[in-house]
């Protein structure tokens, strides 16, 4: 991690508790952040905000205070000049703003005005990540769709505090060696599968799944029940695979509740998962010389294209497939002395590992003595 990271990490998490401790006197026996003044909330974030927290390093939230009930205020980095008209834009000026469900209003020029209107409850601010988590989480921001780190503060009674910058764009290592690529699924990590089901682009959560041996091949059990399991396999009389290319995009810590609404939708009801769950984005494989024309999630760690060889097995509930990895790659700060898929430091966010009953494990390597 760069000197400029550090320092970034380190004041967005300082801005947070400042706003936390200064939320205390603030909010006193309050349940909800909008059950106080504007320009007081406006006082005290400006006041939490360490030199090094500004615009020009930040995306979007630069730093806020948001309640379970949908309300919320918070600094943000916007293109005033643009918000003047009918454009949403982010840009390097600190701007006041203020939500409900619904309305995202920016104060300018002293006065209030509709900002933006969430277009379906996937825009609700009750769904977002950082109202679900505590200490470190990245996710997607629902407008630009570009990776950024918050510091969530949990407060009381349903509140919580988070100063937020831009993520690092990520370096992708492609693994060309088939025992190096299968090293990507040693930790039997939760992945999402992205396939098109007639047509449309789909996905679903994976997590039993693991390589058979060292040349690209690996096992996994997919629900029959499950809308994308039909661009997998044909249920039809013959039965069989489907000549056909999937993606799996493999998630780390901070992805937690993104994974559980990717499992909670089902695409035969709602068509496109994209449009209906907060934080997430397909991204296109980048590869012009890939026909697989593979696609994944926007912010997974690792992604692997593959393909379908067999149904080794049905049995009532579940297909086990058996399927060869193409094309894969990592990004670089999880790539360790050019050999061992593992988060590279302390402060990088863990692989995530499933243990049932919608809990989650953050996989890290142990420390060095």
């Amino acid at each position: 991690m760069t000197e400029e990271r550090v320092i970034l990490r380190a004041a967005a998490e300082l801005a947070a508790l400042r706003l936390r401790s200064a939320a205390e006197a603030v909010l006193s026996e309050k349940t909800s952040v909008s059950e106080v003044e504007a320009e007081t909330w406006s006082r005290v974030i400006v006041e939490a905000l360490p030199r090094e927290v500004n615009a020009k390093s930040c995306h979007s939230k630069v730093l806020g205070v948001a309640s379970f009930d949908g309300g919320y205020f918070a600094a943000y980095a916007l293109d005033r000049a643009r918000c003047a008209g009918e454009t949403c834009a982010y840009g390097d000026e600190l701007t006041f703003c203020r939500g409900r469900p619904g309305v995202w209003e920016a104060l300018n020029e002293a006065t209030w005005r509709p900002f933006y209107e969430w277009r379906s409850e996937a825009w609700d601010p009750r769904c977002r990540p950082w109202m679900r988590a505590t200490s470190w989480v990245r996710y997607a921001d629902p407008v630009t769709g570009e990776n950024v780190d918050s510091f969530v503060a949990r407060f009381s009674r349903g509140i919580v505090i988070a100063g937020t910058f831009a993520a690092p764009k990520a370096r992708w290592i492609v693994l060309r060696d088939p025992k190096l690529a299968s090293r990507l699924l040693y930790p039997n990590p939760v992945v999402v599968l992205t396939a098109l089901v007639d047509g449309c682009r789909s996905c679903m959560a994976l997590s039993w799944l693991t390589p058979v041996d060292n040349d690209r091949r690996f096992v996994f059990a997919v629900n029959r029940r499950r809308h994308t399991a039909r661009a997998l396999v044909d249920e039809r009389p013959t039965k069989g695979a489907i000549a056909t290319s999937f993606g799996l995009s493999v998630m780390a810590a901070g992805s937690e509740e993104l994974v559980l609404a990717i499992g909670a939708v089902s695409g035969a009801v709602v068509g496109d998962k994209e449009a209906h769950i907060s934080g997430l984005h397909y991204d296109d494989n980048d590869d012009d010389d890939d026909d697989d024309a593979c696609f994944f999630v926007r912010g997974c760690v690792a992604r692997v294209a593959a393909r379908v060889d067999r149904v080794v097995e049905a049995t009532e509930d579940h297909h086990i497939v058996l399927a060869t990895m193409g094309r894969a790659a990592v990004v670089s700060t999880y790539w360790r002395e050019g050999k061992l898929f593992a988060p590279g430091d302390a402060a990088t966010p863990g692989l995530l590992s499933f243990l049932g009953s919608k809990t989650f494990a953050h996989l890290h390597m142990p420390p060095t003595s």
